[in-house]
């Protein structure tokens, strides 16, 4: 008999859409997401620019 193998999704992200004056880390610390995560999650390179209205993937913990 053939075994059903069950696929573990990962859960979805969470988002963030950002405001005037917010940063990464900023963000992190509201969130309790390291900012590394969350420039990873959204495939930010240095220098890390973000601007307001941008909608960020929040990496789950």
């Amino acid at each position: 008999m053939r075994e059903r193998i069950k696929r573990r999704l990962a859960p979805s992200p969470s988002t963030h859409t950002v405001r005037p004056g917010e940063t990464l880390s900023s963000i992190g610390a509201l969130l309790d997401v390291r900012w590394p995560e969350i420039a990873r999650a959204n495939g930010l390179k240095t220098p890390y620019r973000i601007y307001p209205g941008l909608v960020l993937k929040i990496p789950k913990k």
